[in-house]
Formats: C-alpha cells, structure tokens, sequence
C-alpha cells in the first residue's frame, strides 16, 4: 500500500538548554504537525526530570489529572543546583510507579517521532519498530537486545556481561518510551536512547523520603536494572548512531529522510514554554496545567519549518480574530 506521505522530516535541535529541553516535549503543541517528524533534541547539562501525565483512564475513557506534590523534591538539598524539569507527557499506558523519573544529560538523547496513527495499536506498533531498528543497528556491533511484547511495556534492554550482578543473560535497560495520540490523525512517540547513566544521582533521588512510588524497579542499586551503551562499548559514536537509527526508521517506513534545521522562531517557543514549566509553581510543584493552551499558536504556521509571528495590535497583545 502506498503511503499518504512520502518524507519523514527530521529536525536535529542538538543540544538545549533545560527550559528549551522541557518544551521539546510539546513540540506537537508548538507547531502542526503535518507530516511524519521525528525530532531530536539533548540538554546540555545533567538534570532531573519527572512526568506524570494526564494518564488515559480505562474507567472513565476520558484524560484524567494527578496533582501530585513534587516539594519533597524541589526543596531537597541532596537536588540543589541541579535543574528540575517537570515535563508534560500525557501517558496512554500506566505502568508500576506513580511517578516517571529520569536522569537526563548531554549523553541522554531524546528523539520524539509523529507518524499516521489513529489507533492504540498502530501506536503500540511504531514503538515495536522503533525498539527493532535500535536492535538491529546495535546488532551490527555485535550487542544483543531484548523487549517484552505486551501492551504496558516501554523499555529496551541490552545484554551484558557484568560480573557485579551476575553473568551473560543478565539485561538493563537504555531506552524508555511513550505513545500517545497527537493531532491531526497523527501519533505521538517519544523514546530516550541513553549512552551513559548517572546511577548516583539516580539513586539519590530515588532515597529522598516521600510518599510517592518513583521505583519502578526493585532494587537497591538503580545500576542493576539502568545502563548506558558506552558502558558496553566506549568507542561508540552517539551522533553517528542516532542519525544511523533515524535513517533506518526511515527506510522501514518507506519514507525518504528531508533534513531539516530548527528556525530561530521555533527554538524560542520551545525556551518560553519550558521556562514557564520550571517557574510557574502551579505546574512544577503540583502538575496544575489549567493555565497552558494547547495551542498557543495554532493558526500561524504556514507549513511545518515556515513560521510566521502572530499579530499584535497597539498595546503588544496578540490578535486572535480570524485565527482558530
């Protein structure tokens, strides 16, 4: 079957500060999406970042919102210095913990892919893609992976040989992912290829007294469960691996690979999204996003990489009629 689309366009942002970073995540509410994207984008520096949805309710069939109080965290001395980013990712599929974390860094990288998919299952298969083409690329140097084939499952695992915990056979886990709907018929996946961990600030985290469950595995030591690929193989080239996944995903999906650099205009709605995520307490201490459209430019694109500034009238606010 021929596709609707005949390019995948990708748009490498590199490296972000932590504001720009945590608005990456919406970048589906920051511009249209009108065509297969997938884009990439890394923080320049280490910091901690929590998400909790909404999450897709089965009960009610409807989004649902937890309000959940992160001050334990934020005013913790063990965090002080480091940035907190609590990104918003609305979660179709719950899983163990109460509350994802993550340690991020310039050797976490972070791709989210936008693709035709109306459905939980086209969904749940774009992430079974994903996990396949990062197999088959690891593959080829020789390192083995492996993920469980059920619908609540979203992490990739590598095999090892570490005598610390055991022998061959043994797995952790470099890749975690989300799916969700988009707009415009479109899905939403995000997946994060990790390359080095920070297990002790991991576990720090992880033993800051609370009464939220972020453990989604039951350990002591979060490195018997997480890994980075350099771990296995210090010579890997990140960036020669990442563009080497896109294009492979590109080809499974029958799509010729359009290389495109972020505007100017797009970096700096990325940056004012993500500032008011980690300023704003409403949000980051409790998970209040009442006060973020959904859309706060919809209307003014012209075409995925073509913005344009909104209007403004005499006093410097933004004309709305005529816009949807």
């Amino acid at each position: 079957m021929k596709n609707k689309y005949d390019n995948l366009l990708y748009i490498d942002f590199g490296e972000l500060s932590p504001e720009a970073w945590t608005g990456a995540w919406e970048f589906d509410a920051l511009s249209e999406i009108k065509q297969p994207t997938i884009i990439r984008y890394i923080p320049n520096q280490t910091v901690v970042q929590f998400w909790q949805g909404p999450y897709w309710s089965k009960e009610t069939k409807s989004w649902e919102n937890d309000f959940t109080n992160l001050s334990n965290f934020y005013n913790n001395d063990i965090l002080k210095g480091i940035p907190i980013c609590r990104c918003y990712t609305p979660i179709e599929v719950n899983y163990s913990a109460e509350l994802a974390y993550y340690i991020e860094s310039p050797d976490v990288h972070d791709f989210c892919i936008y693709f035709p998919a109306d459905t939980f299952e086209e969904r749940r298969n774009m992430q079974k893609l994903v996990f396949d083409v990062i197999g088959e690329v690891l593959g080829e140097l020789g390192i083995n992976t492996m993920y469980e084939n059920n619908p609540t499952a979203n992490d990739l695992f590598y095999e090892h040989n570490d005598l610390k915990i055991g022998g061959e056979g043994k797995y952790r886990k470099f890749v975690g992912s989300l799916y969700k709907p988009s707009d415009n018929g479109f899905g939403y996946l995000d997946f994060t290829l990790t390359y080095k961990f920070d297990y002790e600030l991991a576990n720090k985290v992880r033993r800051i007294e609370n009464d939220i469950n972020i453990k989604k595995y039951d350990v002591d030591d979060i490195s018997d469960m997480v890994g980075g690929l350099l771990d296995l193989n210090p010579t890997i080239d990140s960036s020669k691996m990442d563009l080497d996944i896109v294009k492979k995903m590109a080809e499974k999906l029958n799509y010729s690979l359009d290389i495109k650099s972020p505007t100017n205009e797009l970096k700096s709605r990325l940056f004012k999204r993500g500032h008011r995520r980690m300023t704003e307490k409403d949000w980051y201490l409790y998970g209040d996003n009442s006060k973020f459209p959904p859309h706060p430019y919809r209307g003014y694109e012209t075409v995925v990489g073509d913005w344009i500034e909104p209007p403004l009238d005499d006093d410097g606010n933004v004309v709305t009629d005529g816009f949807t």
